[in-house]
């Protein structure tokens, strides 16, 4: 029958994909979402798994064909908007690719797809060299994405303050605990990861 996957390890797996970092908060939400999409889309299960040895209950698993369709298509949109890693930012979706391979007469390759699926020193190599042949033309989602990151930093200056120090000590702690702890994540971890993810903990109003 071939493997099959649970709800909560598709989760995980598009969290790795997409270079998002696992909380709790976040696990949890993109499990919500994708719960709503087999509803929506009506997906069948193939069986019942248990997502850890841990889990004293099997839930409902489902065929890598479903899951991959999950993570790379009705799922593409959402993560990219919260994954902090611009290199996963630039990809482009599947949907795009479809929809202009009739004017390209099919030459159009899911070079998305193929990066989902790189590991991330093959992803680095490849984005790397795309950045050194494309121009970088004015609606190019780079950017509009960058005009609204200035625009949106100078009215948030005019207001408010933000511990820059603070923000860049919790990113590294976060870097460091992604790369090295292979989600073996302390108390420590998971509060710095809780705080990270909210910008509340790094402004402050002007007075």
């Amino acid at each position: 029958m071939g493997q099959k996957y649970t709800v909560l390890e598709i989760a995980k797996e598009a969290l790795a994909r997409y270079r998002i970092t696992e909380t709790d908060t976040m696990l949890d939400t993109v499990v919500k979402k994708i719960r709503k999409i087999i509803n929506v889309q009506q997906f069948e299960a193939i069986g019942m798994k248990k997502s850890t040895p841990q889990t004293k209950k099997s839930g409902r698993a489902y065929s890598e064909e479903i899951k991959n369709e999950i993570v790379q298509n009705f799922l593409f949109d959402y993560m990219i908007q919260r994954t902090y890693d611009e290199r996963v930012k630039r990809m482009k979706s599947p949907k795009y690719y479809d929809e202009h391979a009739e004017d390209n007469n099919g030459a159009w390759e899911d070079e998305t797809l193929t990066i989902l699926n790189m590991t991330r020193p093959e992803q680095e190599a490849l984005l790397e060299n795309q950045g050194k042949t494309e121009k970088i033309r004015e609606n190019d989602i780079f950017i509009r994405e960058k005009k609204m990151e200035i625009m949106l930093e100078a009215l948030f200056s005019r207001y408010f303050l933000l511990n820059v120090e603070e923000f860049v000590e919790d990113a590294n702690k976060v870097s460091y605990a992604t790369r090295n702890k292979q989600g073996a994540f302390d108390r420590e971890d998971m509060r710095t990861f809780e705080r990270f993810h909210k910008w509340e903990s790094y402004v402050e109003e002007r007075e």
